[in-house]
């Protein structure tokens, strides 16, 4: 079963300004391959949390799916998790393949009266969505979405065909990853960026924090979690942390929540956050809120 969330019609629905949101007041399972989860389930505003979360939080995490919690329960996400560890109200605004942009433009719908922190976790996938836009909305100009409601219809159609009737696709990907498991020490892994592109990644980003900061001037906590073939989590916090500080964005912080991750932490085809993976991220979120001066 191959099942894209923000496609799927019985979680999200098109939306004008953001192109797509998870559906109000919804309760869903969500099932791939590797994972079923069964308590998928959407506030008034269409997030993934309780409604008492969507007033007056402390903490609000922006994301995508790494961030929503795609591949586990409710209770499981690491939003969730810092939430009942630090006692402290919390709320999972994340929603899959939003970049930097979109994120921005949600936290601005969200209340804010209380906000203590701003946790906002980028993916190497955010880069499209950041470049595309950054500069114009910079410049001024308003964003639209790159899905009509046409086109959105379009894609989940597609995506409840692919769900429902290519149940070989598994085994074909099964294959496909035993082949490159086999010759990856012939050829080497695959190069997922260089330098030049990493430092086009942090550019964009960076450039998507500076639209942040026109109406949201508090504490921001920037990690970043990808699926990629090579870990290049590090190299993007290293180089944003250095550009913000050129550029003299103050009040943000970088954590490198990755390092600790292991094989059994993302599901092998899937590569999302397993439970143990959400649980790890969120013990190192946990520490840094708890013991330093930011």
């Amino acid at each position: 079963m191959a099942n894209t969330i923000q496609f799927d019609s019985s979680i999200s629905e098109f939306d004008k300004e953001l192109g797509y949101k998870y559906l109000k007041n919804t309760k869903a399972t969500f099932e791939q391959w590797e994972f079923k989860v069964e308590s998928l389930s959407t506030n008034s505003f269409g997030l993934r949390d309780d409604e008492n979360s969507l007033n007056n939080p402390k903490i609000i995490s922006l994301g995508d799916s790494f961030c929503t919690g795609w591949g586990v329960e409710q209770n499981e996400t690491y939003t969730d998790v810092i939430e009942k560890k630090l006692n402290t109200k919390s709320l999972n605004a994340g929603m899959s393949s939003f970049g930097t942009i979109r994120e921005g433009i949600m936290l601005k719908k969200l209340e804010r009266d209380s906000l203590n922190l701003v946790i906002l976790q980028y993916c190497l996938n955010d880069f499209q969505e950041n470049k595309t836009w950054a500069d114009s909305l910079l410049r001024g100009a308003k964003f639209f979405p790159s899905y009509t409601e046409i086109s959105y219809k379009k894609r989940v159609v597609q995506n409840d065909i692919q769900r429902n009737y290519f149940p070989l696709r598994f085994i074909f990907e099964i294959i496909k990853e035993g082949f490159i498991e086999i010759i990856k020490p012939q050829i080497g892994e695959v190069n997922f960026g260089d330098k030049e592109t990493i430092a086009l990644q942090t550019k964009y980003f960076v450039k998507s924090l500076q639209l942040i900061r026109r109406f949201y001037s508090g504490k921001i906590l920037v990690i970043s979690i990808s699926n990629s073939p090579k870990r290049l989590d590090p190299l993007i916090i290293e180089n944003a942390k250095r550009e913000t500080a050129n550029i003299n964005l103050q009040n943000i912080s970088f954590l490198d929540v990755g390092k600790v991750l292991g094989n059994k932490d993302n599901y092998y085809f899937d590569g999302h956050l397993t439970k143990s993976g959400h649980q790890k991220v969120a013990i190192q979120l946990i520490n840094f809120i708890q013991n330093s001066n930011f």
